[in-house]
């Protein structure tokens, strides 16, 4: 029990640093003057990871996500506590959406080797999903008046299904045989190019990854 809490706290700190390098390099991409994200490589990085564990670790991945994005809040953003912790509570409701839709529709291990499976990622994950974070944020601005409730939920919607899009491609690394815990592999500043591997101790199944 003790090990397997210490793989856990392990996985969670490589998450929280996949999701803060996910966000710098998000951040380096500042596409439209004036808007701080119009990329969002960490909506991908949240919602993989979802996708491919139990749902019973979610809150784990939730609360190293929050600590990660607060993190960039307070190097990068600079936002007031409250706005940053509603920004984040509007990403959370993406990826919580995005994972719960692929992996109803898509039931088997998910690792992107079919039109099945594309489809799902590219119409539930990256279109659909990103809605809740768009509304939330968008919200959110208009009511400090930062910007306009449409102009927001634009940029908010484009951010996150680009960074889905590109980030959220990880999954086709996960392995096809049984191994260790979750591997959140190689995060680069590149693009987010692989996340989310295997979970402690067990294969990839239909409800997610690792043991009970």
């Amino acid at each position: 029990m003790t090990s397997a809490r210490h793989r856990s706290l392990l996985w969670a700190i490589v998450f929280f640093a996949a999701y803060a390098l996910a966000g710098w390099f998000g951040n380096g991409l500042r596409l439209i003057p004036g808007v701080a994200i119009t990329f969002w490589p960490p909506a991908g990085v949240f919602m993989a990871t979802l996708i491919m564990t139990r749902r019973r670790s979610w809150p784990l991945w939730i609360l190293a996500g929050c600590l990660s994005e607060l993190a960039l809040n307070a190097a990068l953003f600079h936002n007031p506590l409250v706005l940053a912790i509603g920004y984040f509570a509007g990403n959370v409701l993406t990826a919580v959406l995005g994972a719960t839709l692929i992996r109803w529709v898509c039931p088997r291990p998910f690792r992107l080797d079919s039109l099945e499976q594309a489809a799902a990622l590219v119409f539930f994950g990256a279109a659909a999903a990103p809605v809740a974070s768009a509304t939330v944020i968008a919200a959110i601005d208009a009511g400090v008046g930062k910007h306009t409730f449409v102009r927001a939920w634009s940029y908010v919607w484009l951010g996150d299904c680009t960074g889905l899009l590109v980030s959220g491609r990880g999954a086709h690394a996960i392995p096809r045989r049984r191994a260790d815990p979750l591997g959140l592999g190689a995060l680069s500043a590149h693009g987010s190019r692989r996340v989310v591997g295997r979970a402690c101790g067990g294969e990839c199944v239909a409800d997610g990854l690792g043991p009970e």
